[in-house]
């Protein structure tokens, strides 16, 4: 983190006396200057006649100097138009912060008229969650193994919503639940941004356990014995080949509320992908540290469900293994006997997410819950067909799928459905096995998830999300460039919220 932030509410925030910044947002058709003098007079700011004159461009930030305190005034102009987004706030408080260079340790944030945005918002409360959600992205860092390293600073932000018909109790519940959602997030994160010589299997276990030490979560580990014990064979050999043995991270969250639904979250844990013995090139490869995102984010969502007291019942099956090339690794040809007892033989090791998965898929439809949802970055051929802006989904359950949908337009975490259609079944069909994990290109998301759908009872509704695209750095927002994003947190947990 670039500061350490703390946030609260103060509505009738009188400036002149403060040793704070002011940052405000001048909504459109308020270019004439009208909006500048009402925050001036607002807040009790002096500005110059120039100043009282200001033209603001689109989604620039103007900073102007006034004659008493604030010492700064930082404008944003808000276009609303239909190139809009709900992410508006979010993308440029992320940019303000990260950004931010200054020497006071006070930051006033005067909050637009959620009145001006209920076409974009579906509710006032999600609407300043946005703005809490920017400043945790902003304050976002992952220099931990930098040499000199910055001294963490504090930043005190005062939120000025005195326009808001919310009150203070109900804003300061949207700034602590948002608080929690993004330090949940921020773990997740900083676990995929790890090096792979620092995360493992184990070390992925032990991190998970410190941040549950506190929490209402039942954590249990299975180590490579109690994978041999329970026949989980897909994760055993996709481990053999690596000196860091594979494990099983099991995570259980049960609110008071009795009757609530049961959901089974399994994410995809390869902490770091060679590819094994079909190997893959060596340009960017790095970015396979980060094949665990969806093991980060199945552990996530537990940690934030607990602490935002989320009703309802959550297990998290994460499958751990390192993907190595070595002489005990598994080879193209091997016939693995999975834990369900279906047969698969390997095309390619480098399709290997689909096999560990497979195992704990089993072990989630033991469980009976209402719905399974795995996440994981599964597939490169998602990104061939939606970019790396939005996640594919498959789902046997319409409803379901158009919950995420709906969450994905809200959170700004897209997602897009892919078929499931039984005529893909005969391009994972093997002479040898019951299934073969990749034979071929042509739709490598769908055969994926094709291969997966064999390991769910198929009364348990189920979604599929490959989020091999936006997990990995990107350019559609100032808060994806330069880490890894965390993508599927925000999404997820809006989506359990809708269905709890």
């Amino acid at each position: 983190m670039k500061y350490r932030i703390n946030i609260k509410i103060d509505e009738k925030k009188n400036l002149a006396n403060s040793s704070a910044e002011l940052l405000a947002f001048i909504v459109e058709n308020d270019k004439n200057g009208d909006k500048v003098n009402e925050i001036s007079n607002k807040l009790n700011i002096l500005l110059t006649p120039t100043q009282k004159k200001i033209l603001i461009d689109e989604g620039k930030l103007t900073v102007l100097k006034p004659v008493n305190k604030p010492e700064i005034i930082n404008l944003i102009y808000v276009k609303r138009d239909r190139k809009f987004r709900n992410d508006f706030f979010r993308n440029n408080l992320a940019k303000y912060i990260a950004e931010r260079n200054s020497i006071y340790n006070e930051l006033f944030i005067a909050l637009p008229n959620y009145q001006d945005f209920t076409n974009f918002f579906e509710s006032e409360s999600y609407f300043y969650q946005t703005f809490i959600e920017g400043i945790y992205y902003g304050n976002y860092e992952f220099d931990k193994y930098k040499s000199e390293a910055r001294e963490k600073k504090p930043l005190n932000l005062i939120l000025g919503a005195d326009e808001s018909s919310l009150s203070n109790k109900v804003l300061a519940k949207i700034i602590e639940s948002t608080t929690h959602l993004m330090d949940a997030l921020d773990f997740a994160r900083d676990l995929q941004n790890e090096p792979a010589n620092v995360i493992t299997p184990e070390t992925f276990c032990l991190a998970v356990k410190s941040k549950c030490s506190h929490a209402n979560i039942k954590v249990t580990v299975w180590d490579e014995n109690d994978l041999k014990r329970k026949k989980l064979n897909g994760i055993l050999a996709v481990g053999g080949g690596s000196i860091n043995s594979p494990r099983l991270l099991k995570m259980q969250y049960s609110p008071k509320s009795v009757n609530s639904k049961h959901i089974v979250i399994v994410g995809k844990g390869i902490t770091f992908d060679t590819g094994g013995i079909s190997i893959k090139p060596a340009a960017d490869m790095w970015e396979m540290k980060g094949d665990m995102a969806g093991a980060s984010i199945a552990a996530s969502i537990l940690v934030a469900a607990e602490r935002i007291n989320l009703p309802i019942k959550l297990t998290a099956l994460i499958p751990l293994a390192e993907n190595m090339p070595s002489g005990s690794a598994f080879r193209p040809g091997d016939i693995i006997t999975t834990a369900s007892g279906k047969t698969v033989e390997i095309d390619n090791t480098d399709a290997e997410g689909r096999i560990i998965l497979v195992d704990a898929l089993h072990l989630a439809t033991i469980e009976k819950p209402d719905l399974i949802i795995d996440i994981a970055t599964l597939t490169g051929a998602i990104t061939v067909a939606l970019g790396l802006y939005a996640a594919g989904i498959f789902s046997t359950n319409e409803d379901y799928a158009k919950k995420l949908y709906t969450s994905g337009i809200k959170t700004y975490e897209y997602v897009w459905q892919m078929p499931l259609w039984d005529e893909y079944d005969k391009l994972i069909k093997s002479e040898v096995a019951d299934l073969t994990n990749l034979s071929g290109r042509l739709g490598g998301a769908i055969k994926a998830a094709k291969f997966l759908q064999h390991f769910v009872d198929e009364n348990i509704p189920w979604i599929h999300v490959d989020i091999a695209g936006p997990s990995s750095p990107h350019d559609l927002t100032n808060y994806t460039k330069k880490y890894m994003t965390g993508y599927g947190h925000r999404l997820l947990v809006d989506f359990l919220s809708q269905i709890s």
